[in-house]
């Protein structure tokens, strides 16, 4: 599993700074965003019409980079959610989770806490 330098970062007191993808994609864009100086990148899935194909060619070409790439997945149903994560996401931003109790009920939540995706 690779280091999440993201994670790092945060748990020393860094800030980390980063881009939200919806429109287009492109093999250059991870390195674009990296040369930047962003630490990650998140990929809306929700408002866009990427498919897991091209989103696991974007996270394999973020690995090289050490950007973090984070998915904002169309749905909260676990069929969805952990196909993210099995391809390459290194977290997910979930749309209209408003409480804790809310967050509990993700399904995806319960599978996260039995298998770890990043360090």
């Amino acid at each position: 599993m690779r280091p999440n330098p993201m994670k790092t970062k945060l748990s020393a007191g860094e800030s980390v700074y980063g881009m939200m993808v919806f429109e287009f994609l492109s093999p250059g864009l991870p390195r674009i965003v990296a040369n930047a100086g962003c630490d990650f990148i998140l990929y809306d899935l929700e408002h866009s019409g990427f498919s897991i194909e091209s989103m696991k060619t974007q996270f394999a070409l973020c690995a090289g980079l050490g950007l973090v790439p984070i998915a904002r997945p169309p749905g909260k149903e676990y069929n969805i959610t952990a196909r993210m994560l099995d391809v390459g996401s290194f977290g997910l931003l979930y749309q209209m989770v408003g409480s804790a109790r809310k967050r509990a009920s993700l399904s995806v939540g319960r599978a996260i806490r039995k298998k770890a995706y990043a360090a």
